[in-house]
């Protein structure tokens, strides 16, 4: 990740001038998930471009204190987290994963994880994978075996898992039984960490 570019190849950002995006951070407890009402209304700020209205009256969070959360029983920090970026096409969202992941490598954010991987789920091997081993991509298959034995045996702890592009997956791999939902619900690897990317239209009924 240390040489990984932040931004990909080709023809991105647009020439056409500096573009930015503003970002809301809403933090919700391990019993505190979003209603459908809720929900909904953040799905029409986002379509709408009213993400000022989410913004308002909220305090300003820096990009090195995104991933400080609490305990919600004992108020510590907590190392353990499960977060969903949502946002519209093309507003950044993959960018900024390859940016947690940069960051992660030259020692700015994240170090208490050993082991970060990112997943772009467009990716049809990726979005087949039945196993943990499946979803990881290295050559060296002695490596592999390895990685994926200690993270088993710690149940994902200190482990980070990027799950970039969740609206890339088939319906049926959204909502019904799949790899990805279980590590994203908590049900493989109970102690890892996640981040989903989506557009909001998939995500809208995704419990963190």
């Amino acid at each position: 990740f240390r040489r990984m570019k932040v931004l990909p190849d080709g023809d991105w950002p647009p020439s056409i001038g500096r573009h930015e995006s503003k970002i809301a951070l809403i933090e919700h407890g391990r019993d505190r998930l979003p209603g459908a009402k809720e929900a909904a209304q953040l799905q029409r700020d986002y379509v709408g471009g009213n993400v000022d209205r989410i913004l308002t009256q909220k305090k300003e969070v820096r990009y090195e204190d995104i991933f400080d959360f609490e305990n919600d029983v004992t108020g510590e920090k907590s190392k353990h987290f499960r977060m969903l970026i949502d946002g519209a096409p093309g507003v950044g969202k993959t960018v900024l994963c390859r940016r947690f992941c940069k960051d992660w490598g030259t020692g700015n954010i994240l170090q208490q994880f050993s082991i970060v991987w990112l997943l772009h789920l467009r990716d049809e091997e990726i979005a087949k994978a039945k196993s943990i081993e499946d979803l990881f991509q290295l050559g060296n298959k002695q490596l592999r075996e390895e990685m994926v034995q200690y993270i088993e045996m710690m149940d994902g702890e200190e482990a980070l898992l990027i799950c970039d592009g969740f609206d890339e997956l088939s319906l049926k791999e959204r909502t019904e039984h799949s790899l990805f939902l279980d590590i994203i619900r908590g049900k493989v690897l109970p102690q890892c960490s996640v981040i989903v990317t989506s557009r909001p239209y998939a995500s809208l009924k995704l419990q963190l």
